[in-house]
């Protein structure tokens, strides 16, 4: 039996791009928590906590150990970006760019009265993230 490997393999640039713009933060002495996991990957996550970086799967619970909370490359809605501002907290978007498109979109979409329908998992952070730019005018379709 031969074996091909695939030509690109490991993360895709976003959460590439993510990863390094967290160390570079913590290796500047940023206190850095996460808004859940940048990957789903034990190691790079274990990783990352060696590098003093925390990762919180909630919003309430970041604390007084952070001055700064690190967006993840699958986005947070709107309403959590103001959140952590209004608490006086520094946001590192590492929001990927092809999710950013899409925030951006559903945000026009709903400016301009229209239903933005999301097919995916309700549950994924990333659809939850695209709906809350959807300004109370997002549904999501599994």
């Amino acid at each position: 039996m031969k074996i091909h490997r695939a030509s690109d393999m490991g993360f895709c640039f976003g959460v590439r791009r993510a990863v390094d713009m967290m160390k570079e933060a913590a290796a500047n002495g940023t206190r850095v928590t996460t808004l859940g996991q940048v990957v789903h990957n034990p190691q790079v996550v274990e990783e990352l906590e060696h590098t003093g970086i925390r990762v919180k799967e909630d919003r309430s619970a970041v604390g007084v150990e952070t001055d700064t909370v690190a967006i993840t490359a699958h986005g947070v809605g709107e309403t959590v970006v103001r959140d952590i501002e209004d608490r006086g907290l520094k946001v590192i978007d590492t929001t990927c760019q092809f999710v950013s498109r899409s925030q951006r979109a559903a945000r026009n979409l709903a400016e301009r009265g229209f239903t933005v329908i999301i097919f995916g998992d309700p549950t994924h952070p990333e659809v939850k993230g695209v709906l809350g730019w959807c300004r109370g005018r997002g549904i999501v379709i599994k």
